[in-house]
């Protein structure tokens, strides 16, 4: 399915005016441009049917979900290594020094926040991502509050 949207062509009707054929890349382009408003129509130069555009685009981001993760486009890796990066700094502060495994903490927790916080302002909506990066939330309230607790514990 996903494959027939990215290699269909489309018409885009908004109000009077209509465009196209335009390839699904184009039409993505256009829409994160807003040279397509999001109450705009489409339909298949195979079809008869308008539909709204916003389905177009949420069929495509279906098919690519599940393929992408939890965290798309790569910020699930910065997640996960702000994860490790915690368990290293736990191991410092108590190993070697609890300053420097405050330090280490604090990086950890902005490389677990920033892919969230990116994921949940870039990226198209979809139910598998919101899920997951509402997990990852909640884990780095909880990191947060460790982390406050090991700085407090280093005075």
């Amino acid at each position: 399915m996903a494959d027939d949207i990215k290699n269909g062509q489309f018409l885009i009707r908004h109000g009077t005016i209509q465009r196209g054929p335009l390839k699904y890349k184009d039409v993505e382009f256009m829409v994160r441009m807003k040279e397509i408003p999001p109450d705009a129509e489409y339909r298949s130069t195979e079809g008869f049917e308008w539909a709204p555009i916003s389905q177009l685009l949420g069929q495509r981001d279906r098919g690519q979900d599940e393929a992408r993760g939890l965290l798309p486009n790569l910020t699930d890796a910065i997640f996960y290594f702000g994860l490790f990066i915690f368990f290293v700094g736990a191991v410092v502060y108590f190993a070697v020094n609890p300053f420097l495994g405050d330090l280490i903490l604090i990086v950890s927790l902005v490389l677990e926040i920033y892919p969230v916080v990116r994921s949940f302002s870039k990226e198209p909506k979809a139910i598998t991502k919101t899920i997951g990066n509402i997990i990852a939330l909640l884990w780095s309230a909880f990191q947060g509050l460790l982390t406050v607790f090991f700085i407090i514990g280093s005075f």
